[in-house]
């Protein structure tokens, strides 16, 4: 009977994950909404966030967050630009002078070394993509911005994509 439930999960893991590479190989093919729902069911969760990176190359990362309504991710910056796609949920996510609002459909971008917090309205996840250029690049989007404070307002605003109407 433990057999079966074993082979069971390795089938449901090989159809969520795609890929017998390693998180650097050459190809990766994953289902979000499964990858969601584990994140819900891991420990992390209790204490309101879980994590994954989902690829590792030398220049890029990906990671999926999922964080719990009222739940924050404190200060932090990383190495390489980042973008920050809501795949559920409702998020803030708050930089020196604004804060952004991001719902499914919504797409933030930051430069490089941009201190950030992330803030949940409600359950929500998220994958951020960071382009990296050094190794150890990862590293930085899990250490606070050094001297970090967040000192004066932050004010509300809807991050809008800009459209041209010309050809």
């Amino acid at each position: 009977m433990a057999t079966a439930s074993v082979q069971n999960t390795v089938e449901n893991k090989q159809e969520d994950i795609c890929s017998h590479e390693p998180l650097g190989g050459p190809f990766r093919e994953l289902r979000l909404t499964s990858q969601i729902k584990e994140l819900r069911q891991g420990p992390g969760w209790l204490a309101g966030r879980n994590s994954r990176t989902l690829v590792k190359h030398r220049d890029v990362r990906i990671v999926l967050t999922a964080l719990k309504a009222r739940g924050y991710v404190h200060e932090h910056h990383a190495a390489g630009s980042i973008t920050v796609q809501a795949l559920e949920g409702h998020i803030l996510m708050h930089i020196p002078g604004h804060t952004f609002e991001a719902s499914p459909g919504w797409l933030i971008v930051l430069e490089q070394a941009v201190p950030h917090e992330v803030e949940a309205v409600t359950d929500s996840a998220y994958l951020v993509i960071i382009a990296c250029c050094e190794p150890f690049a990862m590293l930085a989007e899990i250490v606070p911005a050094p001297g970090s404070s967040w000192h004066g307002s932050l004010h509300h605003a809807p991050l809008r994509a800009e459209t041209s109407t010309t050809e």
